[in-house]
């Protein structure tokens, strides 16, 4: 909410202030101060600026100095208009004369702050910086802090204070604590609370230790750079030139750094190596488990993050069970008991306070007797609590997100899930209930104790032998497992998320007694030796660099939905009269697949959507079948050099939306599109005569539009991309490709109202 003083248009002169304006300045959180050549001249803007300066802190950059045709200078030694003014006022003032001086005071510490000039220029402009300026004083509320801040402001007030923001060196100060204790919730109350201070950027990084593991410091280092700079498009290639990178852009700037859950002095070498790196005044906030890693670095300060007192314990649980301070008179004893078993640590309180929420005292009791049971024990044996009250279906959802998908699309996972018959969407809403997991810009989190406790959960299967638990993702288990052919049919998945390539010597009986597998993805083995079994309940197999030529014979898999095999060996699928109809595959992606000859007949997967094999280098055949799958929305045939027709059948894709053929350079012709209702086609040639030739055999089957995207040739001229566009009965585009020039794609779309798919579709072969 903004407030604009209008006092002038109904407060007669002489007159004091309204109290709504002094009110709504020690309310705001910014307070912008005009000075204009009469400024002076007014008792109440001399009085509302000594307000300003009363309430606010001005050294947090609440309060923005604005000259508007004025020279600071002047007003700070009030001269020209400023002094004359002042001279006024005090000859005709007949209240306390320490007012005069309060108000010059005032004015005089308001001008020495860095505001915004307008000597001579467009107002517009000047206008836009004001804008700006606010909205970086502001900044967006950003949605991860909850609204339960329970025993946080002196926790803030701590680390502010530890921050030194009146000292213009570079400061940083670690915040140590155990998992759960509440260190990344503090750190973004206080990055809301002084991010206004540092003009030049803030950076959050949040989760490095996960990101790095998953995605490396290079990602890291883009993301970093690119939140303080506010660009997207840096391109950093490797870790040593974006150590360089964010020493030079950043050596100059005062910025304020929050690294979260730091586990590696890598990390933090390659981020923040260095107080060199940063300009005057900048602030670094590291939070981490490791006390140690924190010294090494070389912090100015370590704040411990302590337990909540009883007091704030008992607070944030009935906020969380009872929605109240205060819980009702017959609860007092059960939740006193609650309190001493969570000892003060924020995540316990949250969970079990959301688990026990809208139940009777006869379930508390319940509960609290089964805390009873496992006294002292880890936060594990706390938070499995609310694991042990989920259904049977809910608790195969949280171990596999643990385990698999924890940071991943919530709509993809929700797809795999479902495949595996686990109705996800409405698990995963059960889980974000119960506290178990969180939902951040649509990806699936949950907190490190908790995915701790699920892989616990899982190890507690079979402390000494994976081959005997349900779920397996360590690269070393699965080699121990492969190895060894100690998998059993208590194994429902395996997944690795590892991009570790290491080969691992399987014997042809590796999978054998794993006949409950149901998710396979691996892409980092390499098979040494023959395969002679998979499990036919996989509804999930993802083998990049698969290095057999097929699969084997007993391979009938009745429940697989998506088949990933990129860059692997395979020449064909499945053959011979055991082939069964998978009803259920709807993807099929063997992109990279050099020696993958020809598709199978459609017959046996009638409900198959997807289908990608680009850069199959040797395929050469579609079968005919393929007009038959009435839900094929995507087909990938991009980079398939041998492919030298379509069968007319593709026109019969009543569901088909995108066809790739670019890169299809030995394709001699396209089939009917009559019966498309609107498709988007990908194809390229350089040769004008082939776009003349495809444009007349489409442009008599059906009215359309289309659009053709080109690019000057890179060998030539630097790329230069460009769109124009035809109708039906127009050949005017023929001029424009001339010897120098190269068209890349041709989409083609019936409705014109459709022509924004063009601009919207991410053609990316998922």
């Amino acid at each position: 909410m903004a407030f604009r003083d209008d006092h002038h248009l109904d407060l007669p002169r002489g007159k004091c202030i309204k109290p709504e304006i002094l009110g709504a300045i020690e309310q705001s959180r910014l307070v912008l101060v005009i000075f204009s050549k009469n400024y002076t001249s007014s008792t109440w803007c001399l009085e509302e600026v000594a307000k300003a300066v009363e309430c606010k802190d001005i050294n947090e950059g609440s309060v923005i100095p604005i000259f508007y045709e004025v020279d600071p200078s002047d007003i700070r030694k009030l001269r020209a208009n400023f002094g004359t003014g002042f001279t006024k006022i005090e000859e005709a003032y007949s209240g306390d004369k320490r007012d005069i001086k309060k108000w010059k005071d005032a004015v005089s510490e308001v001008v020495g702050l860095a505001g915004i000039e307008l000597k001579d220029g467009y107002e517009t402009k000047f206008i836009q910086q004001i804008i700006r300026e606010v909205e970086n004083k502001l900044g967006p509320r950003l949605p991860y802090v909850v609204g339960d801040h329970v025993g946080m402001h002196s926790r803030v007030a701590n680390v502010v204070e530890c921050l030194c923001l009146d000292k213009s060196d570079v400061h940083s100060i670690g915040m140590w604590g155990m998992g759960g204790i509440g260190k990344t919730t503090i750190a973004r109350v206080v990055h809301d609370k002084i991010r206004g201070q540092f003009n030049d950027g803030c950076c959050f990084l949040a989760n490095v230790r996960e990101i790095s593991k998953k995605n490396g410091l290079v990602y890291l280092q883009n993301q970093f750079l690119g939140d303080i700079l506010h660009n997207d498009n840096l391109r950093i290639r490797d870790d040593h030139r974006g150590v360089n990178m964010i020493k030079e852009r950043l050596q100059h700037k005062k910025v304020l750094i929050i690294l979260d859950d730091v586990d590696e002095k890598e990390q933090l070498e390659k981020l923040v190596g260095g107080f060199d790196w940063f300009g005057s005044g900048s602030r670094i906030i590291i939070t981490a488990r490791d006390e140690h890693l924190l010294l090494q670095y070389g912090v100015n300060s370590i704040y411990k993050v302590e337990e909540l007192s009883f007091g704030e314990a008992l607070q944030l649980f009935c906020l969380k069970a009872f929605r109240s301070n205060h819980p009702p008179i017959e609860f007092n004893e059960l939740v006193e008991q609650v309190i001493r078993y969570a000892n003060g640590l924020p995540l316990a309180l949250d969970v079990l306070g959301s688990f026990l929420a809208c139940r009777s005292s006869m379930q508390w009791k319940s509960a609290l007797a089964r805390l009873k049971e496992c006294p002292e024990e880890k936060i594990f044996d706390r938070l499995r609590i609310s694991y042990d009250g989920l259904q049977q279906k809910e608790k195969e959802i949280f171990l596999d997100i643990a385990c698999f998908f924890k940071g991943n699309e919530k709509p993809y996972v929700i797809e795999v899930l479902d495949n595996c018959g686990f109705y996800a969407d409405i698990g995963i809403e059960v889980l974000v209930d119960k506290s178990l997991i969180q939902i951040v810009d649509n990806k699936l989190w949950m907190h490190d104790l908790l995915q701790e406790m699920a892989w616990e959960i899982v190890r507690r299967e079979s402390p000494k032998e994976p081959g005997e638990r349900s779920r397996v993702w360590l690269f070393e288990d699965v080699c121990h497992i492969l190895s060894k052919n100690s998998g059993t049919r208590k194994v429902k998945a395996i997944v690795l998320q590892s991009r570790d390539c290491r080969t691992v010597r399987l014997n042809g009986e590796s999978f054998t007694n794993m006949t409950n597998l149901r998710l396979l993805d691996v892409r980092a083995i390499h098979l040494s030796s023959g395969l002679k079994h998979l499990s036919d309940e996989l509804c999930l197999l993802r083998w990049d660099n698969y290095s057999l030529r097929s699969f084997p014979p007993s391979f009938l898999p009745k429940n697989l939905a998506e088949l990933h095999m990129q860059d692997s060996f395979l020449c064909s699928f499945w053959r011979g009269e055991k082939m069964r109809v998978l009803e259920k595959l709807k993807v099929i992606n063997l992109s990279g697949s050099i020696l993958f000859v020809e598709t199978p007949n459609f017959i046996y997967v009638p409900n198959l959507e997807r289908l990608i094999l680009k850069g199959c280098k040797a395929f050469s055949q579609v079968h005919s079948s393929i007009g038959n799958l009435e839900r094929l929305n995507l087909l990938d045939l991009g980079d398939c050099e041998n492919l030298t027709r379509l069968p007319d059948s593709v026109g019969n894709l009543k569901s088909l939306r995108v066809l790739n053929l670019s890169g299809c350079s030995n394709l001699e012709e396209l089939p009917c599109p009559r019966k498309f209702d609107d498709i988007l086609v990908k194809w390229s040639s350089s040769s004008p005569r082939d776009w003349y030739r495809i444009y007349h055999e489409f442009q008599p089957r059906r009215e359309f539009n289309s659009v053709f995207k080109y690019s000057i040739d890179p060998d030539l001229y630097r790329v230069n991309e460009g769109v124009m566009s035809c109708g039906a009965s127009e050949a005017k585009f023929l001029p424009f490709i001339g010897s120098r020039v190269r068209v890349e794609y041709l989409y083609l779309l019936w409705h014109p109202s459709r022509l924004r798919l063009v601009s919207l579709c991410d053609f990316n072969g998922r």
